[in-house]
């Protein structure tokens, strides 16, 4: 069984042999690229034993990709060719110093990951999983796959590295931030062993102050979910001894929803987890994409006002 598993789509690059631009270059090379599978290759290089796994085209750029991965050392075993969808490729276009990339990766095989992927996966067997925020940007099925990754891991003792890699070629920033932040949410908390209802429950509890207590019916309206719903996390969270069930004073029939010291421990480390994603991911945005994600947070808020 491999160390790690680097879960991502690896392309074909096509590039000049010559810095010139693409509209009149004659001679052209082909190499790969893949956030993830650079990463396997990296670890490979290190001496650890690695997995990558993706979807690619049955075509002969899928099964170049495939072998030159795999000559490098890398288990490739979990890689699925498909018959239905081509592997994606990207060209660089060199002009006067700057170089302009063309993706043409829409539908390709890559982009039909989905949660069903995961299935085949050992997510509980490797030491870590490897992915980027490139994935959430290939396709719907492919964004829900990276939420079905994090709440399985984070329900397991795997960690989970999760690289923002913001990519404009792939998706806008308007699109790409609320994904790319609920995401990196989701792998703070998964670094922490909770889940993002998890989360939310405890938060909750941590801003009503000592004794970080709230009636069942308050929980629903800070969180924003059914009775029923809410029942059965208190029940999931205090069989984690996170929370504890105790009568409240003020009403016979009623209980009160405490949180534990080790709930407390656990939600302030979330926290501070949290904090350092969202500054990794603010730190991986140019300027101008900045001022467009500030600006997009300002009308949310005025929304919800």
């Amino acid at each position: 069984m491999p160390e790690f598993l680097c879960i991502g789509e690896t392309m074909t690059l096509v590039a000049p042999v010559e810095a010139v631009p693409l509209s009149c270059a004659e001679l052209f090379t082909l190499h790969m690229g893949g956030a993830e599978s650079t990463v396997a290759l990296y670890l490979v290089e290190q001496g650890h034993s690695v997995a990558w796994a993706s979807y690619v085209g049955n075509d002969p750029l899928g099964r170049r990709i495939v072998d030159e991965i795999a000559s490098h050392g890398v288990d490739t075993s979990f890689v699925i060719m498909r018959e239905d969808a081509a592997t994606g490729v990207y060209f660089k276009d060199p002009d006067d110093g700057v170089t302009t990339v063309h993706y043409y990766r829409r539908g390709s095989a890559a982009s039909k990951m989905s949660p069903s992927t995961l299935d085949e996966l050992p997510l509980h067997e490797v030491s870590l999983v490897h992915v980027s925020g490139i994935n959430a940007g290939l396709s719907d099925t492919c964004a829900e796959m990276m939420r079905a990754l994090f709440d399985r891991c984070a329900a397991s003792s795997t960690p989970i590295s999760f690289d923002v890699n913001y990519r404009p070629g792939v998706w806008e920033i308007e699109q790409a931030a609320p994904a790319l932040l609920d995401l990196a949410r989701r792998a703070a908390f998964a670094a922490q062993g909770i889940e993002s209802w998890e989360f939310d429950v405890l938060a909750a509890l941590r801003r009503a102050g000592a004794p970080y207590e709230l009636s069942p019916g308050k929980l629903l309206r800070e969180t924003l979910v059914t009775s029923g719903t809410m029942t059965n996390r208190v029940d999931r969270l205090v069989a984690r001894g996170y929370v504890e069930r105790n009568p409240d004073p003020d009403d016979r029939r009623g209980v009160l929803v405490r949180l534990t010291p080790e709930g407390k421990a656990a939600v302030d480390s979330a926290f501070d987890a949290l904090l350092e994603a969202e500054q990794t991911f603010l730190a991986d945005l140019p300027e101008r994409d900045r001022a467009t994600l500030a600006d997009l947070l300002r009308r949310v808020a005025l929304n919800a006002d």
